[in-house]
């Protein structure tokens, strides 16, 4: 199954979405429910520009009172997507981000190509 950025982005347009909602349920601010993060990442996330890291999900959960299970399975159920907390197969997402690496080796202190074994040499007499 090949899942397109358009799927990926619908993700998390809907996590922000159920962010906002629940930050609205309870009255708080995007600061308040965003902490120790910034407004401005809050407003990105909730606009579905960002998606947030694991760490950064747990944070605005924990302020939004709830688990960031929670949260997910409802944007599960708005995207109706059964079983699956991502939008794309797990197994597929190693190989991309080996084929990923691949492609840009270059600059990151790593060889593009294979170093050749060194030839010994008699030391000149």
């Amino acid at each position: 199954m090949v899942t397109s950025s358009i799927t990926k982005l619908r993700y998390a347009g809907a996590v922000g979405a159920e962010i906002r909602r629940r930050r609205v349920q309870l009255g708080l601010t995007q600061q308040a429910a965003g902490r120790p993060y910034t407004r401005q990442f809050m407003s990105l996330v909730e606009q579905g520009r960002v998606v947030p890291s694991l760490a950064s999900l747990l944070a605005i959960a924990r302020n939004l009172e709830t688990t960031p299970g929670a949260l997910l399975d409802a944007v599960d159920g708005a995207l109706g997507v059964a079983g699956s907390a991502t939008p794309w197969p797990a197994d597929r997402m190693g190989r991309d981000r080996v084929a990923a690496g691949a492609r840009s080796a270059r600059g990151r202190g790593r060889r593009s190509t294979p170093r050749r074994e060194p030839v010994w040499r008699e030391p000149p007499r």
